[in-house]
């Protein structure tokens, strides 16, 4: 992320998304790939290492593919959050 705006020279050195979105990305898509799993193990009952290969590489790609977008919008929320003089809104 870039230190300051190019256009308004904003200091972006006290926004940071930390961890939260990767937490919640994993959190979410938990609940979502664990039932599917589950499906799958009752429909077609492949070997573990199959269930182990596609799920864990579904995650990945999902939670690296949202990663970006909901990162961004934590920034966007706390910048909209710290700006009490409503300067840049």
């Amino acid at each position: 992320m870039a230190e300051t705006c190019t256009a308004c020279d904003f200091d972006f050195s006290e926004l940071d998304a930390g961890d939260g979105p990767a937490s919640f990305m994993v959190l979410v898509y938990g609940a979502l790939i664990v039932p599917l799993a589950f499906l799958l193990e009752s429909l077609a009952s492949p070997p573990l290492w199959v269930q182990a290969v596609l799920w864990g590489t579904v995650m990945i790609v999902a939670t690296l593919k949202t990663l970006r977008p909901l990162k961004a919008l934590m920034i966007g929320w706390q910048f909209r959050i710290r700006d009490p003089e409503k300067r840049y809104f």
